[in-house]
């Protein structure tokens, strides 16, 4: 079995995957610890959901275009900083992860989606 690459391959982050199980893979912070999750909606609606039972502030570090196959990808990979379930401590290779999300700019699609105030 070859390696597996998590690394975004292109400058720009593209959603042209068709697939109905296609949404969002978003990290999310609540101070101490950050969560891997998905959602087929909209982050920030997420965001809000989660932090009905959390007592800390819930904050998006980074989104991208997945789907849930790639999410438990992620969770393989980076399964020596999981604290418990879907919820990882940042260490080094999860914040150099997530830094280049942010360094990669998100397709029209996501664009779109994170700006929509209708389904926020």
């Amino acid at each position: 079995m070859g390696m597996i690459s998590i690394e975004p391959k292109k400058t720009t982050l593209c959603c042209t995957t068709k697939s109905k199980k296609t949404g969002f893979i978003y990290f999310i912070r609540d101070g101490e610890y950050i969560k891997i999750g998905w959602t087929k909606g909209n982050p920030k609606k997420r965001q809000r959901v989660l932090s009905i039972g959390n007592p800390r502030e819930l904050k998006i570090l980074a989104y991208i275009h997945g789907d849930r196959k790639f999410e438990k990808l992620l969770h393989r990979y980076f399964n020596k900083s999981r604290f418990r379930g879907e919820w990882f401590n940042l260490d080094k290779s999860l914040k150099s992860y997530i830094d280049t999300l942010n360094n990669v700019t998100p397709c029209h699609f996501c664009d779109f989606i994170w700006n929509t105030e209708v389904i926020q």
